[in-house]
């Protein structure tokens, strides 16, 4: 299975996110949904920010959704 496939078949499909997407540390596009406008220099951010502090350690559906 591809990292696309992943997005289409596994996150859309179950209907709890409208878009997706999986991206490397460097904020590279691996895989995304339709629509979905690229990564962010700001979601980086928050999401290194969580890896630093220790409150991630890989980056998940469940982990983004749980950051505030």
């Amino acid at each position: 299975m591809s990292w696309q496939d992943y997005v289409d078949n596994q996150l859309l499909a179950s209907q709890c996110v409208s878009k997706a997407a999986i991206a490397g540390h460097d904020g590279g596009v691996w895989a995304k949904s339709e629509g979905f406008e690229g990564v962010t220099d700001e979601m980086m951010m928050r999401l290194r920010r969580l890896q630093r502090d220790g409150r991630i350690r890989y980056l998940s559906t469940k982990a983004l959704s749980n950051y505030k």
